[in-house]
């Protein structure tokens, strides 16, 4: 792991790992995308790549997708959230278009868990 500031920058073993998550739950997968999330309960708050700096939920009830960014801008970095973690909300898509959605989370300076099961999804518990 890389860390700049309060930023996490994945390494390409952490890259590896979340393209084959994603290559096992969509056979055909051509690429990854990351939605940012905004908050629909404060307007100040700015949009993020990052569900747990924007969501004060454990579902994110209280965000909405507000834009979709390319796996070049997720190797950029995430700005982490005040406790080091991260919660990454992504689109899989294959040649016909958006095949499924996964979750990498991330905190203690790894990932902890990648799912596709959206029953899973948590801010803090996890």
């Amino acid at each position: 792991m890389s860390k700049k500031a309060n930023v996490w920058k994945p390494t390409a073993e952490e890259c590896k790992a979340i393209r084959a998550a994603a290559k096992r739950s969509c056979d055909g997968m051509r690429r990854i995308e990351l939605g940012s999330r905004v908050s629909l309960t404060d307007r100040e708050m700015p949009t993020s790549l990052n569900v747990a700096r924007v969501a004060q939920t454990e579902n994110w009830e209280d965000t909405d997708l507000h834009d979709m960014h390319g796996w070049a801008e997720f190797r950029k970095g995430v700005e982490l959230n005040a406790d080091g973690r991260a919660v990454l909300d992504l689109f899989i898509f294959d040649q016909w278009g958006l095949d499924g959605n996964m979750t990498v989370y991330y905190k203690d300076g790894a990932i902890c868990k990648i799912t596709t099961n959206q029953s899973d999804r948590a801010i803090k518990n996890f």
